[in-house]
């Protein structure tokens, strides 16, 4: 099945070659080029490696013979040969996993940087996402790629080291309010601060704005950090951005951080789980709890709330209406890992009053259930 779904993209730039040969000129060499790449990685579905497939990168070959072909056909203004010279470069880019300013010429050419992204997104659709590399690889970021990099829960110094190189050489780095000051000092590139904080949405960037901007700086060729706190998977609005890069055919690679719904409570020594007391943990969000099934919540062992402060009270009563006691224990930890971190312990019967009703307490993590109890500054 693998050798078939290769075979299915790779008669795209086959494909592409091909109709640029004949459109062009049948001798043309760049064309030829790019249709010889696509040829070579059809035959090595079923060859084993050999001197034939190892001489040059196919794929690179194809996406370079595609662009020369672009560049050539622009001069001729044939239109189409420009599409199709675009779609033969940007498969071959895409599956090359190459550096996006190998088609750089492509971006001052309308309909060949239009091929283009419709190659990755073909490739895409086809199931081609050996183009997206790993997260742990080490190379320098690509330019017109985005990297979603966890900033981890607070402490600079807990970035995976992976964001940290990616932080680091980025072009420009697209980041949280919540993001350390010291972790963003160690940026090469342009910052932009993109500011997401419950409660205060009059200084809140739109999230269709972060989008656009992320997409823009990635087609402009510049490689992207998009830093978000925490990891980037959990309560990070991650899909909504993955969805917009897709759209326009930008790559992207997700670099996982530590999320602070654990963090905080390793911060004051709590254990999410315990042989005798905790045998299950959940983690939700609390700026809108009615829409949680809070009789399901209410008999998990350990209870993780972020972004649960200002509905505190509420939150508290629906605990306490479906079955926790007013003894079971509660700590609020807030500013994880940072020089802020404050821990308040209570129970919830009087965790409301402790925490003052948990105005001002922002960012913080709401940990409920008999472990919360080892909590220690």
């Amino acid at each position: 099945w693998s050798s078939m779904m290769h075979l299915a993209q790779d008669a795209v730039a086959f494909g592409a070659g091909t109709a640029a040969t004949m459109l062009c000129h049948p001798t043309r060499t760049s064309a030829m080029t790019a249709m010889l790449g696509g040829s070579l990685k059809s035959i090595e579905a079923f060859l084993p490696p050999g001197p034939l497939c190892t001489v040059l990168s196919q794929w690179q070959a194809a996406a370079v013979g595609g662009a020369v072909t672009a560049i050539v056909s622009s001069s001729s203004r044939d239109t189409t040969a420009l599409v199709v010279a675009g779609v033969a470069a940007g498969a071959g880019l895409a599956r090359a996993g190459g550096p996006a300013e190998t088609l750089g010429c492509l971006g001052c050419i309308p309909a060949g940087y239009a091929g283009w992204c419709l190659a990755g997104r073909l490739l895409r659709a086809a199931g081609g996402t050996a183009s997206r590399p790993s997260a742990n690889e080490t190379e320098a970021p690509e330019p017109g790629r985005v990297y979603l990099v966890g900033a981890g829960p607070g402490g600079a110094g807990l970035i995976s080291v992976r964001g940290q190189q990616l932080l680091r050489s980025a072009d420009v780095v697209v980041a949280d309010e919540l993001a350390e000051p010291a972790l963003l000092e160690q940026a090469r590139g342009s910052v932009v601060i993109v500011g997401k904080r419950g409660g205060n949405k009059a200084g809140s960037v739109p999230q269709e704005q972060i989008n656009a901007l992320i997409v823009q700086r990635a087609l402009e060729g510049q490689s992207v950090v998009r830093l978000k706190g925490g990891d980037p998977l959990v309560f990070g609005r991650v899909q909504m951005e993955i969805a917009a890069m897709d759209a326009a055919g930008v790559p992207w690679v997700i670099v996982p951080g530590i999320t602070s719904a654990l963090a905080a409570a390793a911060a004051v020594g709590i254990p999410v789980t315990d042989k005798e007391e905790s045998k299950s943990f959940i983690v939700l969000s609390g700026h809108a709890p009615d829409i949680h099934r809070w009789e399901v919540v209410a008999n998990v062992d350990t209870v993780l709330i972020l972004m649960g402060t200002l509905k505190l009270p509420t939150i508290v009563e629906l605990l306490r209406t479906h079955g926790k006691t007013p003894d079971t224990p509660v700590a609020i930890v807030q500013w994880a890992y940072t020089p802020n971190q404050r821990l308040i312990a209570a129970t919830l019967g009087t965790v409301v009053e402790a925490a003052g009703g948990g105005k001002g307490l922002s960012p913080a993590i709401i940990i409920v259930g008999s472990v919360a109890r080892h909590a220690r500054v």
